[in-house]
């Protein structure tokens, strides 16, 4: 054993309380939509990890056609998540309804 204390032992309970804390989502489940391999792997993955760190919510891996599709999923409540780069969500901000769902959702939860 080292004589070295780790940062586990130092932080003190305060510290471990707010870790805690940060672990612990209100939802249940969520629905990722994912549109290629390599995002289905990712997804997959992070479903293990967060499963290894007893992490919530539990993820459920959904596969969409293409971005707007996930976008319809959302919208219609099949999918809860979607990874968007800048273009994506500029797209979608002006086709309104992906905003307009995802607004409701977050003051629904």
């Amino acid at each position: 054993m080292s004589d070295i204390p780790t940062w586990s032992v130092d932080a003190g309970p305060e510290v471990h309380e707010r870790l805690r804390t940060l672990n612990k989502c209100p939802l249940q489940r969520a629905r990722w939509c994912v549109i290629s391999d390599y995002e289905m792997m990712k997804c997959e993955n992070m479903i293990m990890a967060f499963a290894a760190r007893n992490l919530k919510p539990d993820l459920n891996c959904i596969r969409g056609e293409s971005v707007q599709d996930c976008m319809y999923k959302i919208k219609y409540g099949d999918a809860d998540l979607i990874t968007l780069d800048a273009a994506d969500v500029y797209i979608g901000g002006r086709l309104v309804f992906v905003l307009q769902s995802l607004t409701h959702y977050i003051t629904l939860h």
